[in-house]
């Protein structure tokens, strides 16, 4: 609303008071004298009412305006119906108030009234001034009303403005023209900016561009206008992993979680950041909020299962593979994981057994054969590892994990470099942004003597995976190679310091201690 616009209903409302006092009282008095003088007796005897009303008004469009401290907290709490209601109100309350002071004083000093009683008063001022608040209340309402209309015709002229720059916008976005969608958007939010959904497409399409801090703000903006905002809780709580502060996603999708409690989707999230931290206790909770959710969840059980036998607890890991297997009979992973529990627990030769009955029943999964390499690693016997994970690959040649674990046993025992090298090469292929395949290559090359290429590669592992102490450990030993020997013992120490019982933890010390 302008401020011409505001002072006119100012000016409008207190004249309007005015001209009905003004007029009540010349009706009243029009025989007794002439019009100049009873204007000058009622400006003395009404100065103080006027006064008061002219401040109430005031007042009143200050609280549709929201422009005083004193009513911004009440105005964000009230809904409009409520406050375009106070106001009248309270310039009515004051009026009369007023009013009644001045009648109370004039009915006492009344010489003819000897009954002086509050009943009688309050009878007498409402046959005095009934018709006086009823039409003042009138033209106050209907001025009001004038300012509400005119309030919600300019909110919806912006409104239609904005949504035609919002169809623009998300034109533009379906076509992937970020940029022209971008100018759309703050166009939207220019001429409406309580338009949280602008402001949530306009981060949206930041993160389309890259500039992840201004889509953060966005997201953060659209927030304060509407805090309850699920998606982009949501997306910020992604946008926080991205910018490698996991605290912040996890309280982002916290918030999520409050307004969609039952989303699967959202707890995988969570455990997803809980486990970046090293909460384990956290992501076993948020798999089994997922699993009394939705009990066919296979994926979710099958890393819950996975993280149980990570902490040892073997019944836990049991009985939520038989739930596994009763939601969902003849599972073939499912049933793998019974066999991987039943040699954890110290069951091996049943283990096997189960794997290799698994594998001669259906001649096409290759997680039985899988389950029997990893068996054989576990208990290092690595030739009969090969052998496993060859038939493994032989059945899904796609198998990318596959491919790694053999190039990595060929690498490390030094049985065939030139296939380590192949498969090696085609993983990182298929997956290049993955650092575990980075590292496998660079540790392939290194060992057949390209060590240029290796150092390019580890360095490159160490940089996307800085947590991982097997690849500070490969690092590491290619610069001791290269004869930096400071760096590599930096690397090598990184490595023990963030797991002293990594598995080339002994070769690293044996590093440490004599070199190359």
């Amino acid at each position: 609303m302008s401020t011409t616009l505001t002072g006119h209903l100012l000016l409008t409302v207190i004249t309007g008071i005015i001209s009905l006092d003004l007029g009540l009282y010349w009706l009243k008095r029009r025989h007794r004298t002439g019009f100049w003088n009873l204007l000058r007796r009622w400006g003395t005897k009404s100065s103080l009412k006027l006064s008061i009303a002219g401040l109430v008004a005031v007042a009143a469009l200050a609280l549709y305006l929201h422009s005083y401290s004193l009513f911004s907290r009440l105005a964000g709490k009230l809904s409009k119906t409520v406050l375009w209601g106070v106001a009248p109100s309270l310039g009515m309350i004051s009026y009369i108030f007023f009013d009644l002071v001045k009648s109370w004083r004039s009915f006492r000093t009344d010489r003819k009234r000897t009954d002086i009683t509050g009943k009688r008063f309050y009878l007498w001022w409402l046959r005095k001034s009934g018709a006086k608040f009823c039409a003042t209340g009138g033209v106050v309402c209907l001025l009001l009303g004038g300012v509400w209309m005119t309030y919600r015709y300019n909110l919806l002229q912006l409104k239609s403005e904005s949504s035609g720059y919002m169809a623009s916008a998300l034109s533009y976005y379906e076509e992937k023209k970020f940029r022209e969608a971008t100018l759309e958007l703050r166009n939207a939010i220019t001429q409406n900016r309580g338009d949280c959904e602008a402001r949530l497409w306009l981060a949206r399409t930041y993160c389309q561009l890259g500039a992840l801090a201004d889509a953060r703000t966005s997201y953060r903006a659209a927030l304060r206008i509407d805090p309850k905002l699920y998606d982009a809780h949501l997306e910020l709580s992604k946008l926080y992993f991205v910018l490698m502060e996991p605290e912040a996603a996890i309280a982002e999708a916290n918030q999520a979680l409050l307004l969609s409690p039952q989303e699967p989707e959202l707890h995988a999230l969570l455990a997803r950041f809980y486990s970046a931290t090293g909460r384990r206790d956290q992501v076993e909770q948020q798999y089994r909020a997922i699993l009394t959710v939705d009990p066919s969840r296979r994926n979710i059980r099958k890393e819950l299962i996975d993280l149980l036998l990570g902490n040892n607890s073997y019944d836990e890991a049991r009985h939520q593979a038989e739930a596994g297997l009763r939601e969902k009979p003849g599972d073939m992973e499912l049933q793998v994981s019974l066999a991987v529990i039943r040699d954890a627990e110290g069951g091996r030769s049943e283990a096997e057994e189960n794997l290799r009955d698994l594998a001669s029943k259906d001649l096409t999964s290759p997680l039985p054969l899988i389950a029997l390499g990893d068996l054989f690693i576990h208990h290092r016997e690595h030739l009969s590892a090969l052998k496993y994970y060859e038939e493994a690959l032989d059945r899904s040649p796609d198998q990318v994990a596959v491919m790694n674990n053999i190039a990595l046993l060929h690498a490390e025992y030094g049985y065939d470099l030139q296939r380590a090298e192949e498969l090696a090469s085609r993983a990182y292929s298929r997956r290049s942004g993955d650092p575990g395949l980075v590292d496998t290559l660079g540790w392939v090359l290194l060992k057949q003597g390209k060590l240029e290429q290796a150092l390019s590669l580890l360095q490159s592992a160490v940089t996307r995976a800085p947590q991982v102490p097997d690849v500070h450990y490969h690092y590491g030993a290619a610069l001791l190679k290269a004869g930096r020997r400071a760096e590599g013992r930096e690397e090598l120490k990184t490595a023990l310091k963030i797991s002293p019982g990594f598995e080339g933890a002994t070769k690293a010390r044996m590093l440490l201690q004599h070199g190359t």
